[in-house]
């Protein structure tokens, strides 16, 4: 194998792991996670798209909650995902992720919603609370909410 097909060879191998690290966003709040890092990764992957940036935990009922109501709303998720790409961070006693999140508002309730462009840079914060009714989420005041961010 000639020098060159190697070189050739590890440029795709560093390329592909770089592009898999990116693409690796967490699906739900890790305590283990480096948000700064997640961040970054968002922003190589959100293209055109904003980033919804939702703090909170698994100790958190109603992020619980937002996971199966997204769940059971197949068109409300396709329209977040076509406005948003959205980033998970973990905020609880396992990690406070304080440094991190010192450069944003203090959130008001969890799970907390900080609307950034795709180069991180804050355009807005929503309080899920209004998005809620009774036991769940709210189909229209979370259709909405995505309408605004457009």
């Amino acid at each position: 194998m000639s020098l060159k097909t190697v070189a050739t060879a590890l440029a795709l191998l560093f390329l592909a792991v770089s592009v898999s690290a990116k693409g690796n966003l967490p699906s739900w709040y890790d305590p283990g996670r480096d948000a700064a890092k997640d961040l970054e990764a968002a922003k190589n992957l959100a293209g055109e798209k904003k980033i919804l940036m939702i703090v909170g935990g698994g100790w958190c009922r109603w992020c619980h909650d937002l996971e199966a109501f997204l769940e059971d709303q197949e068109q409300l998720r396709e329209e977040l995902s076509d406005v948003f790409l959205v980033l998970k961070v973990y905020r609880g006693k396992e990690n406070m992720n304080d440094k991190f999140l010192s450069g944003y508002p203090q959130p008001n309730g969890y799970p907390f919603f900080y609307i950034l462009d795709n180069r991180g840079n804050l355009l807005g914060t929503q309080e899920t609370g209004v998005l809620e009714s009774d036991d769940s989420y709210d189909k229209k005041s979370f259709s909405e909410f995505i309408d605004r961010w457009k």
